[in-house]
This record gives structure tokens, C-alpha cells and sequence, in this order.
């Protein structure tokens, strides 16, 4: 498989950024499995829109008629 293939692969997986899948694959020489393991231990979290979306704040209102 090709890097660039791994690369998009890895960000499917994940939802981490392009620079930080490439830098976990040239530390784990290739590997995917490792590059996984060192976006874990990173901390690295996904940046995608669905995780967002849950950390959206709700405002319910209340609106008294005047009487």
C-alpha cells in the first residue's frame, strides 16, 4: 500500500489531521497498527463534525405571556 493511501486510511480511521497521521506512520516505519497505537498515546482525538455536533449547547426557553 501505498504512503499516501496508509495516510488516508489512518484519517478515515481516526479523525485526526493529515500532519499527525503522517508523523505516527513515519514513526511506526510504516506500520498501522503502531501509528494507532502512537495516535492513542498522544491523546490525539478526532476532529470530525460528529463530535462536534455533541458538544453543542442547548438553550431551552420559557416564555411567559403577560396577563
Amino acid at each position: 500500500m501505498k504512503d499516501i493511501e496508509k495516510i488516508k486510511q489512518l484519517r478515515e480511521e481516526t479523525g485526526v489531521s493529515y500532519a499527525m497521521c503522517t508523523t505516527a506512520l513515519s514513526e511506526a516505519n510504516g506500520d498501522m497498527q503502531k501509528a494507532r497505537e502512537l495516535l492513542k498515546q498522544k491523546g490525539c482525538r478526532s476532529s470530525t463534525k460528529k463530535s462536534r455536533a455533541r458538544n453543542r449547547t442547548r438553550f431551552n426557553f420559557y416564555v411567559c405571556s403577560p396577563q
